[in-house]
């Protein structure tokens, strides 16, 4: 024998705290974080610009790491600085009209290539005595991970997860069950 039975539904808004604690607890359970390949992408076309590989790695903290594998045929490019390292990656990469610096995201379209790229072009701009090619690289792979993290950190933040609740116009019960 079948039934009809009425369920009142609520928004987000509508439930009471110990509905909605439930309701964000949830979703920080679920993987959140949409924009991984994205990230990865970027960072693989930095590393195939820059001539290393991408070894092992973790991210998605502020204990995050990248194992960077640099050719082991480039030691002496590690060791240039200042002026020298700035002639060679100019004359090396043959950077005329430096299409790379100029165009904004120019690896994948996605804002981490910016990111990555920031401390070369600021190199470029003005050469400094202390960079070295290993520096400029590992400074811009700690820069994606810190960003990679604060990403993550914001996708599974109370008020990135009311945006997606909010955006998708999800009901709940009175509980906090997701009402499907």
């Amino acid at each position: 024998m079948s039934k009809i039975m009425e369920i009142k539904v609520y928004k987000f808004n509508e439930l009471e705290d110990e509905a909605k604690d439930k309701v964000l607890n949830h979703f920080r359970s679920c993987d959140l974080h949409c924009w991984t390949d994205e990230n990865m992408d970027s960072l693989k076309a930095y590393a195939d610009f820059m001539g290393f590989k991408i070894g092992s790695y973790n991210l998605g903290d502020s204990q995050g790491y990248v194992n960077v594998i640099f050719p082991s045929e480039d030691i002496d490019i590690m060791k240039l600085k200042g002026v020298r390292l700035w002639k060679y990656i100019i004359a090396s990469w043959d950077l005329q009209p430096l299409d790379v610096f100029i165009k904004t995201c120019p690896f994948t379209g996605y804002c981490m290539d910016e990111t990555l790229l920031d401390n070369l072009r600021d190199f470029l701009k003005k050469p400094d005595t202390s960079s070295t090619f290993k520096s400029i690289c590992n400074d811009a792979i700690d820069a994606f991970i810190n960003e990679y993290a604060k990403e993550v950190e914001y996708a599974y933040s109370d008020e990135a997860l009311i945006e997606v609740i909010e955006v998708n116009d999800y009901d709940f019960t009175v509980d906090g069950k997701l009402f499907s």
